[in-house]
């Protein structure tokens, strides 16, 4: 896999989706006082969707957490607000579209045909897992559905997994691991078919370079999966000295770098450790060597 383009350009940055700024060494956060109390936010959350659609009864369960449903539903569905809360403090500007987002397509719930050409290779860390996996838990057992829903997921590191799921135009729906069987595809042949389609949607990934450090850019949803393609990590595509070294701090940010260069490897820990702290998609702060496909944390 070749980058597309050379071209290095800072875009607005969506709410939920997209590109996140250029590199830079200072940032601006909103002030303090502005923001909204993790429990001011889900009363808020709990209003704006009584509003948007009076049918649904909606419930505080307790702090970021809201249980909701149509009249006549014998079960409620319970809905966790962390991420969404996390995506507010970051840009705490249009709760509508985070209420759109994080409960209007949960009410989707039901699974759908999976066509292999929609299924996608992401990747998460076991913090995720462990907050949708209790989500689905608490959604099964209010159902009174006794089967345990589980998520598919493959380790690539002690820090990170490999999971997958369906790329609709709006969001993405994890896949189970009984929806991805019913496919009939062992292991292999689905990771090959998820990373090929990942490696479509990032044909234009874009490289930004900040002395020795480089930043991997391509739409802002999936560039953390670049780590899963062997094929991009050769010396065209990242032209460093010595052993390659990556970090992976959120779903839309890589950097990388060479070993060989002391200064570069502290300043990307000092970028990874920022896009980290600030990123509602964190997955980890910690560098990682790469050789042949493998992420092994980096020695100090």
């Amino acid at each position: 896999m070749a980058l597309a383009s050379w071209k290095c350009t800072a875009r607005p940055v969506p709410e939920m989706n997209g590109p996140q700024p250029a590199l830079a060494t200072g940032t601006s956060e909103p002030a303090e006082s502005a923001r909204l109390t993790a429990d001011q936010f889900t009363q808020l959350v709990v209003e704006a969707v009584k509003q948007a659609d009076p049918a649904l009864n909606v419930e505080r369960v307790q702090t970021l957490e809201i249980d909701f449903s149509r009249a006549g539903d014998v079960k409620d569905v319970c809905m966790l607000l962390q991420n969404a809360y996390d995506s507010y403090l970051q840009d705490p500007v249009d709760i509508s579209n985070i209420v759109a987002h994080y409960v209007f397509v949960t009410l989707d719930f039901a699974p759908a045909p999976v066509e292999t050409s929609a299924i996608v290779a992401v990747v998460k860390d076991y913090d995720w897992l462990a907050v949708v996996s209790k989500q689905a838990d608490l959604f099964t057992k209010q159902a009174g559905i006794s089967k345990p829903f589980e998520y598919f997921h493959e380790p690539i590191n002690a820090e990170l997994l490999v999971t997958y799921a369906a790329d609709t135009p709006s969001n993405l729906l994890y896949l189970s691991r009984e929806q991805l069987e019913s496919l009939g595809m062992d292991p292999v042949r689905l990771r090959q078919i998820a990373v090929k389609n990942v490696e479509v949607l990032l044909r234009n990934v874009q490289r930004q370079e900040l002395n020795g450090v480089y930043r991997f850019v391509g739409g802002g949803t999936f560039e953390a999966s670049l780590i899963l393609i062997d094929g991009f990590w050769n010396s065209t595509n990242v032209p460093v000295t010595g052993g390659l070294v990556i970090g992976v701090p959120s779903r839309d940010q890589v950097f990388a770098t060479g070993s060989s260069d002391a200064r570069a490897v502290g300043r990307m820990r000092e970028f990874v450790r920022r896009a980290y702290e600030q990123s509602p998609y964190r997955l980890t702060s910690t560098l990682f060597s790469y050789d042949q496909g493998q992420l092994k944390p980096l020695s100090l």
